[in-house]
C-alpha cells in the first residue's frame, strides 16, 4: 500500500499556499479599487491630464509581486492665470490625503519652480497670477515657493514641456469664462 505521508504533505502545502494567496489577495484588493474612483473623479476636473502613475508591490504580499496595484496617480491642470506656463499638480496616493501644488517648469533649462500650500510658520515668495495677486491654495493661504533642490523627473518634464496642452487650456478657459 502506498504511503499517504507525501500526499498529506502536498495537500498541506497546497492548503497553506491557498490561504497565503487568499490573504494576500484580500490585502491587495482595496489597493486595486483605489485607482478607479480617482480616475473617474479626475475626469470631472476640466483640463486635468494624467502625467504619471506608480504601481507598487509589497514583499509580504505575493499577489502584488505579479499583479501590482496603482498606488499613486498624479494629474496636472494648466494654470491659465499665470504669466508663464504653470500647472496645478494634484497627487493622489493610496491611504494618503490628496495634495495640490503648483509647478512652473522652465522647459529650456529643464528645471522647475515649485509652490506648495504653506504650513504654519512657512515663509517664501507667493505664486502670483497675471494681475500680480497671490494664488490661493485650497487651504485658503497663498501658494509659497519652496525650493526642494530635487531635480524634476524626466517623465514630469516630458509631460509638462514636450506635450501640447492646448485642449486642456481651452477646457480651463471655458470653465473660468462662465
Amino acid at each position: 500500500m502506498a504511503s499517504t505521508k507525501p500526499m498529506q504533505t502536498i495537500g498541506g502545502l497546497v492548503l497553506a499556499a491557498a490561504v497565503v494567496l487568499g490573504l494576500s489577495y484580500c490585502s491587495e484588493r482595496p489597493k486595486r479599487q483605489f485607482a478607479g474612483p480617482v480616475i473617474e473623479g479626475a475626469k470631472q476636473i476640466p483640463g486635468a491630464r494624467l502625467i504619471s502613475s506608480f504601481k507598487s508591490g509589497d514583499l509580504t504580499s505575493p499577489v502584488s509581486w505579479f499583479w501590482p496595484a496603482t498606488s499613486r496617480l498624479v494629474y496636472a491642470r494648466p494654470d491659465i492665470t499665470a504669466p508663464t506656463p504653470r500647472f496645478y499638480v494634484m497627487s493622489f496616493g493610496y491611504k494618503e490625503t490628496p495634495f495640490v501644488y503648483l509647478v512652473e517648469p522652465n522647459c529650456q533649462a529643464r528645471t522647475e519652480v515649485t509652490y506648495f500650500q504653506p504650513d504654519p510658520g512657512d515663509n517664501g515668495d507667493p505664486a502670483r497670477n497675471i494681475m500680480g495677486d497671490p494664488v490661493i491654495a485650497p487651504n485658503g493661504k497663498p501658494f509659497l515657493r519652496h525650493d526642494t533642490h530635487i531635480p524634476p523627473s524626466a517623465e514630469e518634464l516630458h509631460a509638462l514641456c514636450d506635450t501640447d496642452w492646448t485642449p486642456e487650456r481651452k477646457a480651463v478657459a471655458a470653465t473660468t469664462s462662465q
